[in-house]
């Protein structure tokens, strides 16, 4: 079970006897939401599984009509081991689009998967005070089955806290808190889902936006066959907003001087980032080894990628079309994560990179000869430099 919330935007402040929150739905505003969770899992009260997850949102305001903001944007989920320090893998991305108006108030289509929790926070037609509360409906729209989304209704209650620092940044703070009950009459496969939930959000003045939420999650999936399904968890989200001027620029500058002093390696640029190209010679045959011979190599692209920490780095493993595809695979997937946690102990970010295995479903060239299969076994290391 996932969870992401998509309340993290603008707010503008006024004050007249109180606050006044509003979204700010500015046409052309594009920011990034970075989620991250832990979740233990139980099966009818046993611990099954302890879970690590990141969720990434970039969402771009689109369109205003006055009244609803029309957005839209992509969600990335990965996942990894609990309490290891390692890279996450990329599952699944998800597109998204939705409405939302100035009170917090979303329309998303039915078929939509993410965001899982809508509209919160909602802000009331009044000011704000200290102390004051209020209650809003909101939405979860959740897969308690594989391919089959159910959208469930609450209502959250919200308080506002006050005032908190924080790092010596002063925020507002408020609290949200539902319970869910959800009992589909004549499904197949749910009986009920129910739980609650607590969240904490923090509005920074500076940024007017809510940059920071905390969450304490507790929920059940009851299936016909009576199976009980438990999720007991936390979140913290951030958001961040994008600025691509320039970087991309300054960042090919940098690349080429380290790939000059590394003749395996090459750099290409795509639309949305920049791509090197690690080759396959870094390891040994058939294996996810990485030889200590480039390792110097590795760690000059990592000082590089460390004076841009705001840009996001995915590692991709490709082979060519020669074995068994499930073999590839894995393969695949083993040397990109053999690069990514090679990167992590060089002090990349953990939440910057990811890593993901393509096999041999990504080739450059043809496979039919020697040399291009050469080509297509690779490991690449992208840097994202617009979203």
């Amino acid at each position: 079970m996932k969870r992401i919330m998509i309340g993290i935007v603008f707010f503008t402040c006024l004050f007249a006897y109180g606050e006044e929150f509003r979204f700010n739905q500015t046409v052309g505003t594009k920011y990034r939401f970075k989620n991250f969770v832990k979740q233990a899992v139980y099966v009818n009260d046993k611990l099954t599984a302890n879970l690590e997850q990141l969720h990434k949102a970039v969402i771009e305001v689109l369109s205003n009509d006055g009244t609803w903001g029309y957005c839209r944007g992509k969600y990335e989920y990965y996942l990894k081991d609990v309490d290891r320090y390692e890279a996450f893998q990329l599952k699944n991305v998800y597109d998204s689009r939705f409405q939302r108006d100035s009170y917090g108030r979303m329309i998303v289509p039915p078929h939509v998967v993410m965001p899982v929790v809508r509209g919160v926070p909602t802000f009331p037609q009044t000011n704000l005070e200290v102390g004051m509360s209020w209650v809003a409906p909101g939405e979860e729209a959740q897969e308690l089955v594989e391919g089959k989304l159910y959208r469930i209704p609450f209502e959250a209650r919200y308080v506002y806290l006050g005032k908190e620092m924080v790092d010596n940044v002063e925020y507002s703070i408020f609290q949200a808190m539902y319970q869910v009950r959800f009992y589909p009459m004549g499904d197949r496969y749910i009986r009920s889902y129910t739980g609650m939930t607590t969240i904490k959000l923090y509005w920074d003045p500076v940024a007017q936006g809510i940059r920071y939420y905390t969450e304490e999650y507790n929920f059940m999936i009851v299936l016909i066959n009576g199976e009980s399904q438990s999720f007991v968890g936390t979140s913290e989200g951030l958001v961040d907003f994008l600025q691509e001027e320039g970087v991309k620029t300054n960042l090919v500058s940098d690349l080429n001087q380290a790939v000059k002093t590394n003749e395996v390696l090459s750099l290409r640029e795509d639309i949305d980032g920049v791509v090197v190209n690690l080759g396959n010679v870094l390891f040994e045959f058939d294996k996810a080894t990485i030889r200590k011979e480039f390792e110097k190599g590795l760690d000059q692209l990592a000082e590089v990628l460390k004076k841009y920490p705001k840009l996001d780095i995915v590692v991709s493993g490709h082979t060519d079309s020669i074995g068994n595809p499930a073999y590839n695979q894995k393969l695949s997937e083993l040397r990109a994560k053999a690069i990514a946690d090679y990167l992590l102990q060089q002090g990349i970010s953990q939440d910057r990179i990811s890593y993901i295995g393509y096999g041999d479903t990504r080739p450059l060239v043809s496979n039919a000869t020697p040399e291009g299969r050469a080509k297509n076994r690779r490991v690449e290391i992208k840097i994202i430099t617009r979203e």
